[in-house]
C-alpha cells in the first residue's frame, strides 16, 4: 500500500467497475431483449460482467488512469482513458474467447455484445470524468460580476 492511501482513492475504480457491469448488462439487453437477456442469458451475463468488473479497473490502473487529478485533466488524459477502454474491451473479448471452452457460462456469447459494451463503457467512463472535472473546477471559477 502506498503511504498516502485514502479511502476516497477507491471511489473511482469502484465506479468504473459499476460502469463496466452496467455496460455488459446494457449490451445484453440491446442484443436480446429485457426478458430474454435476464432469463435465457443470465449465466453468460453474470460471467462476462464478473470478468469485466475486475478487468476494467485493473487495466485502468495499469494504464495510469487513476494517477490523474481530474481537476487538471487535459486532452492527453482523455486519450489515455479511451486507450484504456480499448485495451480493456479487447482484453475482455480475448479472455472470454479463452474461457468459452472450459466454462459453460461463457459459451454462445455473440461478438456484438463486445462492440456495444465498448461503446457503453467509453461513454460511461468519459461522462463520469466530465462530471468529475466539472465538479472539481466549479469551485475555482470566479463569479461573474454585474
Amino acid at each position: 500500500m502506498r503511504p498516502n492511501f485514502r479511502a476516497s482513492d477507491l471511489v473511482l475504480p469502484c465506479l468504473d467497475g459499476l460502469i463496466a457491469v452496467g455496460s455488459i448488462a446494457l449490451s445484453f439487453i440491446a442484443r436480446f431483449d429485457v426478458s430474454s437477456a435476464l432469463r435465457a442469458h443470465l449465466p453468460q451475463l453474470v460471467g462476462v460482467a464478473s470478468v469485466s468488473l475486475l478487468l476494467n479497473p485493473a487495466i485502468f490502473l495499469a494504464v495510469g488512469i487513476y494517477r490523474v487529478y481530474w481537476r487538471h485533466a487535459t486532452q492527453r488524459e482523455i486519450l489515455r482513458l479511451l486507450l484504456a477502454v480499448v485495451i480493456a474491451s479487447i482484453s475482455l473479448l480475448l479472455l472470454v474467447a479463452l474461457l468459452q471452452s472450459p466454462l459453460p457460462s461463457f459459451r454462445a456469447i455473440p461478438q456484438s455484445i463486445f462492440f456495444v459494451q465498448f461503446l457503453a463503457t467509453a461513454m460511461g467512463v468519459s461522462l463520469l470524468r466530465l462530471i468529475l472535472h466539472a465538479r472539481l473546477t466549479e469551485g475555482t471559477r470566479s463569479p461573474r460580476g454585474g
